[in-house]
């Protein structure tokens, strides 16, 4: 690598999440390909610090006051020092102190597009197009959504995200053959579509006794709540768990017999369907977000174009009753990701974007 990367990622969340997780593998695979990687986050966020300082140098400051702007002398001293050459910010609520920093250092600015949410064209937001130099979206949708009628198209690159296969390393592990597990990976919300999934097993147990349906993840109490409530006057408790945060995700997965992403709303890529692949999983989930970039219809998953509790139902039913197919799409799965969504294509095609 001939030009030197010093990058600064920018992170303000509160909480541990998607973003975070990018931020995180992006760090790693980069400072194996001889990048210098900085992170600044929260004062107080012991989390945050902890994490972050396995795959860069850590700066603390105060991010949360005035969206980061009470931060901005600290932070053009931190890059000035430490001879910062890309800022990677991650949301829009810290564009205004990129963009000072940007003025007062002459740092690359790179903002990493993780959402499906179409351009906006009022003063401040187009203040924000001309001032970056780089925009990175996650997916061919995002890069789509983002771009239409955009005179700042020409900054726009996709690169997709991709997996830390060190996080899921080979294992015979394999699901009890006594059930059929069904399984969900993300945040508990009402967008991810999760009453249609608990509706499908319910329909499917009355016929499969075997149905086991696994919920993995954190969502807002109130949510939570009347999601076990609607679950426990369904009669289905004794075969749906809510198993929570799950640091084991490659056991959850292989433990799996499918792996379901019921969406709403389109999903900006779909990163839990990548994982559930590559630990060689089959995938069920529709055609609403990027999962179709992802996914190939009978070849490595099943996509539907209108996925209701029935609709599953159907397609969960062909793989109880043929456990050939299933394996096979968990097979292709595996090879598809290995080959297109690992971090080290994600790495290698940010550089070559930034």
């Amino acid at each position: 690598m001939e030009k030197e990367f010093r990058i600064l990622n920018i992170v303000s969340a509160k909480i541990w999440g998607g973003g975070e997780q990018y931020v995180y593998d992006v760090s790693k695979a980069l400072g194996l390909r001889g990048c210098t990687m900085f992170t600044a986050v929260n004062k107080n966020n012991e989390l945050m610090h902890r994490r972050f300082s396995e795959v860069s140098s850590v700066f603390t400051t105060r991010l949360h006051t005035l969206n980061g702007l009470f931060s901005l002398c600290a932070l053009t001293r931190f890059i000035r020092k430490n001879r910062i050459s890309h800022l990677m910010i991650h949301t829009g609520k810290i564009a205004a102190l990129s963009i000072l920093l940007k003025k007062l250092t002459g740092v690359r600015l790179i903002f990493v597009k993780h959402n499906v949410v179409a351009n906006k064209t009022d003063f401040y937001h187009r203040l924000i197009q001309k001032n970056t130099d780089r925009f990175i979206c996650v997916s061919r949708l995002v890069y789509d959504v983002q771009t239409a009628d955009n005179p700042f198209k020409a900054k726009y690159r996709i690169v997709h995200n991709g997996i830390d296969t060190d996080r899921f390393p080979p294992s015979q592990e394999k699901p009890d053959s006594r059930f059929f597990t069904v399984a969900y990976a993300g945040r508990i919300s009402p967008e991810k579509g999760l009453e249609n999934l608990i509706e499908a097993c319910v329909i499917l147990h009355r016929k499969y006794p075997q149905i086991r349906l696994k919920l993995a993840g954190h969502g807002h109490p109130d949510y939570m709540c009347r999601l076990k409530r609607d679950v426990s006057a369904s009669g289905a408790e004794p075969f749906v768990s809510f198993e929570g945060f799950t640091e084991k995700l490659a056991s959850f997965y292989r433990q799996s017999d499918v792996v379901v992403l019921p969406s709403l709303v389109p999903e900006a890529f779909g990163l839990s369907l990548c994982e559930a692949m590559y630990c060689r999983t089959a995938v069920i989930s529709n055609t609403l977000g990027a999962q179709k970039e992802i996914v190939e219809h009978h070849q490595s998953g099943i996509l539907l174009d209108r996925l209701t509790p029935e609709s599953l139902a159907d397609e969960i039913e062909r793989l109880v009753l043929n456990p050939e197919a299933k394996n096979a799409l968990a097979t292709a799965a595996h090879q598809c990701v290995a080959a297109r969504f690992t971090i080290n294509h994600t790495a290698d095609k940010l550089l070559d974007a930034i």
